[in-house]
């Protein structure tokens, strides 16, 4: 949405063009962050819990209209992977402790077949915060992966403003690129674009060894 109204995916014009791109096969792959200002634990007062992991009915207006965009978002993203990227190849992002996981749609596609989890805390590929990550994914070489960190080290914590007076939440928004650089080369691994594994020991001391930046 920061690029212009075309890119509103609470737009229904803008999601049956897509749905409808996808339908002819237009793409081999879906990546996706949904939107999650809701879903966060750290929320206070709390406007999701076990008995209501889509909203507690007595949420405020202001919170219940960002409850509705989460929820919406969820079941969009959701159907979309659901009707035509189970065959082909997608991931999806959110919070590792996110509201995300526990809503119906995304428990039944965890447990499909072939459906995995990449869990990532991204200081081990070089960002000064942890941010514990899960990628739900049918990508052979991410699936089931697990890289956490060792403990070794301190983190940055993503509260309160940083540089320039901006938060560091959203200083933190973006993946780190050797994340990106890891999605990136799984797709292009089981798309036999390259040849080779995907080994992340070396993408994490080659992100430790460069200067951190963010996509």
């Amino acid at each position: 949405i920061k690029d212009g109204p075309e890119q509103d995916l609470l737009d229904a014009a803008v999601r049956n063009e897509i749905d409808y791109l996808c339908s002819l096969g237009c793409f081999f792959c879906l990546g996706a962050g949904p939107v999650c200002g809701s879903m966060s634990r750290a929320v206070r007062p709390a406007v999701r819990n076990n008995a209501y992991p889509r909203g507690v009915p007595w949420a405020s207006a202001n919170m219940q209209a960002k409850i509705a965009m989460g929820n919406s978002f969820s079941v969009f993203v959701a159907s979309i992977v659901r009707r035509h990227f189970m065959y082909k190849l997608f991931w999806v992002e959110n919070p590792d402790g996110s509201w995300h996981w526990r809503l119906r749609e995304w428990v039944r596609l965890a447990q499909r077949s072939g459906v995995g989890t990449w869990r990532v805390d991204y200081c081990v590929f070089g960002a000064p915060w942890r941010k514990r990550t899960r990628f739900l994914t049918n990508i052979p070489c991410l699936r089931d992966q697990l890289h956490l960190c060792r403990g070794d080290h301190k983190h940055i914590i993503l509260k309160g403003a940083g540089p320039g007076g901006r938060m560091w939440t959203s200083i933190a928004e973006g993946y780190p690129y050797p994340v990106a650089d890891i999605l990136a080369l799984a797709v292009a691994i089981t798309a036999e674009l390259c040849r080779g594994r995907l080994d992340f020991e070396a993408e994490a001391a080659k992100a430790r060894a460069r200067p951190h930046r963010l996509l």
